[in-house]
């Protein structure tokens, strides 16, 4: 059987899912089952000269301008998510534009919108992908938010990379997370680093203090938050963003198609929460 899940309780769906409990159990399973999304785990196209990244870049763009950004995941990387489990949909989903300035002069954060200045606070969440199993498997994400006087929240940037060591080795050219703690901390100075704390995790502190001491730069600050079970956690993500979500308070940009889809396909039983995890570690302790 050759094909693509269209839906969540189809044919094929169920193939994928199935063999996923068997695959995790370590029982046998009556098909052989072989994956090939569009995009590999290490960020590559799967057919590179006939479907370059450029030209999936753009489906994805077509789909978010289409008002549907789940269907390239269902389509190009066989993500499927039933509707009735999804919590937040398109219209919980707002967009702002403008630019992020950092005054040196006087250590303020603003942002620029339609020509208006406007005083920020900055906040950063990370769910870090620290253990063996899930380091290849899930993304690491660091998020960066900006809080105003009015309580909106404006994301501004984040990372979502698959496979990233805690700290980067000297002279291979790749950072780790606590590499990328710091360099988004000189872009955007954020008052807090909210970071998930597990038991893989404490490596992550360890390396963080560490790096402080040995950079002699203690501007990252950061506090650790325990994510709960796997129902907590999603209840705890949804107590977080759920109100905000409701008034339109969450703004983020078109150009942030991962969260995007994360947030319309948000339950029990989405492929990935990683990116939206991070958003509520970021939200969370944000204030103007």
């Amino acid at each position: 059987i050759n094909g693509t899940p269209v839906h969540y309780d189809s044919f094929i769906n169920n193939l994928l899912s199935n063999y996923a409990k068997a695959e995790k159990r370590k029982e046998d399973f009556a098909w052989t089952v072989k994956t090939y999304k569009a995009i590999d785990q290490q960020g590559n196209a799967l057919w590179d000269s006939w479907f370059p990244n450029k030209k999936l870049e753009e489906k994805k763009k077509f789909y978010q301008d289409s008002g549907s950004p789940q269907k390239f995941y269902q389509e190009y990387m066989m993500e499927v998510q039933s509707a009735d489990d999804s919590i937040f949909s398109m219209k919980h989903v707002k967009f702002w534009e403008g630019t992020h300035v950092f005054d040196e002069a006087t250590q303020m954060n603003t942002l620029v919108i339609d020509g208006d200045a406007i005083p920020v606070n900055v906040f950063a969440g990370v769910d870090p992908a620290t253990d063996s199993i899930r380091r290849d498997s899930d993304y690491s994400v660091i998020m960066i938010v900006a809080v105003d006087e009015n309580n909106n929240i404006y994301v501004l940037d984040y990372v979502r990379e698959r496979g990233l060591p805690i700290l980067g080795i000297p002279g291979d050219g790749k950072d780790g997370i606590v590499d990328k703690m710091y360099n988004l901390a000189k872009i955007y100075h954020p008052s807090l680093y909210v970071v998930e704390d597990t038991t893989m995790s404490r490596p992550l502190f360890q390396s963080l203090m560490a790096e402080s001491r040995r950079r002699n730069d203690f501007s990252v600050r950061w506090r650790e938050e325990k994510p709960g079970t796997r129902q907590s956690k999603l209840d705890r993500i949804q107590g977080v963003l759920a109100q905000r979500m409701t008034i339109g308070s969450i703004k983020i940009k078109k150009s942030h198609y991962d969260l995007q889809h994360e947030i319309v396909t948000f339950g029990p039983r989405m492929a990935h929460d990683d990116t939206i995890d991070a958003l509520a570690y970021a939200v969370k302790y944000a204030h103007p």
